[in-house]
């Protein structure tokens, strides 16, 4: 496995990814093409506080789009999937953001993710680093909000550059369906079923992030409206909406998305970047390359099959040679994300993500 080569190929390919994702919900940046699948922006920001660490221009772009519209991102949502599938490194970042957030239109909700750690004296770390993870040094007076934080940065600078989210593109349903209800459980429950043959309450509530009973409230107060359909199934309710009727009313550009778990696909992302940045790899003997590879494989299978994504971290009964297998994996999982699609947008039930990522 060549270590650098699959660094580099990895750090440039999942930033790729990063920036059309927020390009096509406004960020300024060019959209190369739209992808077919729903965009979760909780999710995605946590990932770009992670990862956006290695383009410092992609975190502050981020930050600018966030300034226009984080009135459309769930404070609560983004705590539930952070305390699920974030590392601590990740959750103090967040706690940095969240206290930026502070100051903005919507500042009084995040203030209660901004409580502030104790950072002992001498122990801050730069926030960004290069590509090969050697951290960036900070010239001039750091960032105070981030430096409450110990981590060091420049002063924010925002340049207002972002757009509106356009709530008419299929990636960004999330947005039209957080418009039209607010934020909360609902318009969260709505995608699920958008692009879901049918659900039960206990099953959504896992895939968005959500606690069941307020699921279940909401699953019960589509069904009343006449707008969802319910059947008894056992001992459970299982709900779902006709998309004859749904699809008009929505008026998207295009076909209805495709549905990805995306926090545990995004907490693989992250574990694979870190692996190869942070860990002395070179420094590994050939065995121990190996197994650890195989052993992240094997946790990453995990994530990926959750997330509803196909992969070929495949599960061998030795570790020699393994490291061959994994950098091929890593690369077709990169192909998989940034594939553009082939088929033309067309009106109607989608296809589960596993069968179609074309």
């Amino acid at each position: 496995m060549s270590l650098s080569r699959l660094k580099t190929d990895y750090s440039e390919g999942l930033l790729l990814f990063l920036w059309r994702q927020w390009s096509q919900l406004g960020v300024a940046g060019q959209v190369q093409f739209r992808d077919r699948w729903l965009i979760d922006p909780e999710a995605l920001l946590l990932l770009t506080l992670d990862v956006g660490r290695y383009d410092p221009r992609l975190f502050d772009e981020v930050m600018d789009w966030c300034v226009l519209n984080g009135r459309w991102l769930s404070v609560q949502r983004l705590k539930n999937i952070a305390d699920e599938e974030a590392a601590d490194g990740v959750r103090n970042v967040l706690r940095a953001f969240a206290a930026f957030m502070s100051g903005s239109d919507t500042g009084p909700r995040w203030r209660t993710l901004a409580a502030v750690p104790e950072v002992p004296a001498g122990q801050s770390i730069p926030l960004f680093s290069s590509p090969d993870g050697t951290p960036l040094p900070v010239v001039g007076a750091p960032d105070p909000t981030f430096a409450r934080f110990g981590l060091l940065r420049p002063p924010i600078a925002i340049r207002r550059m972002s757009r509106p989210v356009a709530t008419d593109y299929p990636t960004n349903l999330l947005f039209k369906l957080r418009a039209l209800f607010g934020l909360g459980t609902r318009p969260e429950v709505v995608a699920y079923l958008l692009t879901h043959p049918a659900g039960y309450p206990s099953g959504v509530a896992t895939s968005i992030r959500y606690t069941p009973p307020p699921v279940q409230d909401v699953m019960d107060e589509l069904a009343l409206s006449g707008l969802a359909m319910v059947r008894q199934t056992g001992r459970e309710k299982l709900y779902s909406l006709d998309l004859k009727r749904w699809t008009p009313f929505l008026r998207l550009m295009g076909r209805l998305p495709k549905f990805v778990g995306w926090p545990p696909a995004f907490a693989g992302l992250s574990s694979i970047m870190h692996f190869l940045t942070e860990a002395p790899l070179e420094t590994l003997s050939d065995y121990m390359l190996q197994s650890q590879a195989r052993t992240l494989a094997e946790a990453l299978r995990q994530h990926f099959a959750a997330a509803g994504i196909p992969t070929r971290f495949a599960v061998e009964p030795r570790a020699v040679a393994y490291a061959r297998s994994f950098e091929a994996a890593v690369r077709d999982l990169l192909s998989v994300l940034n594939r553009r699609p082939t088929t033309p947008p067309t009106l109607g039930r989608v296809k589960p993500f596993a069968d179609a990522t074309g």
